[in-house]
């Protein structure tokens, strides 16, 4: 979902610690980095961040020089999605839906949610 005014549609959300799901992914890391400032601010079930580990580190580290603290900041999923998926923007879809659809269900372990998927256990389908 895009919004043009990203600060009054944060503030104007009715955040839930039990049932909000953030991922921040735009076009600009200016841009990142200053929505997942504020939604750092909400109580969320989940927050992620497209990117690469880099961008999350050097995130992390000017986040907590702004006064984040580091407890807030491990909460947070960057790369957001499934370990050891594809570069495609589909398989990118896919495997964030697969890491909030684990979330929501209590799995909060994404490898063995990547495995379980490659094998067909999601489905039901386990291989013998």
């Amino acid at each position: 979902v895009s919004h043009g005014d990203t600060r009054a549609y944060i503030e104007s959300v009715a955040w839930s610690a039990t049932r909000s799901y953030a991922i921040v992914m735009t076009h600009s890391h200016a841009e990142d980095f200053e929505i997942l400032r504020r939604l750092l601010e909400c109580p969320l079930r989940y927050l992620g961040m497209i990117g690469s580990t880099s961008k999350w580190k050097q995130f992390r580290r000017r986040l907590l020089e702004a006064g984040i603290h580091a407890e807030a900041l491990d909460a947070v999923r960057c790369p957001v999605g499934i370990a050891r998926t594809g570069q495609a923007p589909a398989e990118i879809a896919i495997s964030i839906a697969a890491a909030v659809l684990a979330d929501f269900h209590g799995k909060d372990d994404h490898h063995s949610v990547g495995l379980a998927l490659r094998c067909g256990e999601a489905s039901g389908d386990v291989p013998s």
